[in-house]
């Protein structure tokens, strides 16, 4: 029976038509450029949002009002994601079917989806410093089956999942080591590090040199990190800055990779699930 109305629930995938695709053009030519990602993809990031517990923007319904909460919990097998309790206002307002519009920073990228309240659980039991108990709510909902990412007006943006065999190499005690390369455009790049950035000669405003790799494209380039975030729980280091390439030959070629992906992704057809 939960199988069956998990189902019924489930909101159906919309179907674009030819005016909404249009539209999205124009959106794309006149504000910068916007893809849209796959729904498997969607949860491995909104996964990655929540164990940093990043803040999302919610505007419910149609208000313009925004409230803050944060992703609390991911549910891959069930496609569900878990927001916690916002404030009371916004809170008498939410029941099942209420209508989201949320954006935030996933992956270092300004996002937007939609999402519909499935139903209000039971959040965690909260004690005050006076040793009172409160309670608390989650608002469950489903994974988007679309995304939007606003892009640079003249940068385009490869964000992780698009294309994994990017990476960077740095030289790490004696030998080089390769680093996920997190986005990537043609003079900004996005990294993930498992050990401290020190240890790669990486710190805030200095420039570290390094290896670019993509396929059978290798070249050198100089990285100037401009900003380092250590996850909460310390397992990594997020980072970005800006590069440049040692040969300026190497750069059309670049360019080229990013502009076959940024019109792959254009051109593909609605696949989600």
């Amino acid at each position: 029976m939960k199988k069956i109305l998990s189902k019924i629930s489930e909101p159906k995938k919309p179907i674009k038509s030819a005016n909404i695709e249009r539209a999205q053009a124009r959106k794309i030519k006149e504000g910068g450029w916007i893809f849209l990602e796959e729904r498997p993809a969607l949860i491995g990031k909104i996964v990655r949002a929540s164990r940093t517990k990043a803040m999302v923007a919610v505007k419910i319904d149609q208000s313009k009002k925004e409230y803050s909460t944060i992703i609390v919990d991911v549910d891959r097998k069930t496609g569900e994601y878990k927001l916690d309790q916002m404030e009371a206002s916004a809170h008498e307002q939410i029941e099942e079917g209420t209508v989201f519009k949320m954006y935030g920073m996933v992956d270092g990228v300004k996002s937007f989806w939609d999402g519909i309240v499935t139903r209000v659980e039971q959040g965690e039991e909260l004690v005050s410093k006076s040793g009172k108990k409160h309670s608390s709510w989650v608002y469950v909902v489903h994974c988007p089956f679309e995304m939007s990412y606003v892009q640079r007006r003249t940068a385009y943006r490869i964000a992780p999942g698009m294309h994994r065999t990017v990476k960077a190499q740095f030289e790490s005690y004696g030998e080089f080591v390769d680093v996920e390369i997190r986005d990537i455009s043609n003079a900004g790049i996005g990294l993930w590090l498992f050990r401290e950035p020190i240890n790669y000669g990486i710190a805030i405003k200095g420039t570290t040199p390094g290896i670019l790799i993509w396929d059978m494209f290798k070249a050198e380039f100089d990285f100037k990190c401009i900003w380092i975030n250590q996850t909460k729980q310390g397992a990594g280091w997020r980072l970005g800055g800006t590069f440049s390439l040692k040969d300026e030959k190497n750069a059309n070629e670049l360019e080229r990779l990013i502009r076959n992906i940024e019109m792959e992704q254009l051109r593909s057809k609605d696949k989600r699930i």
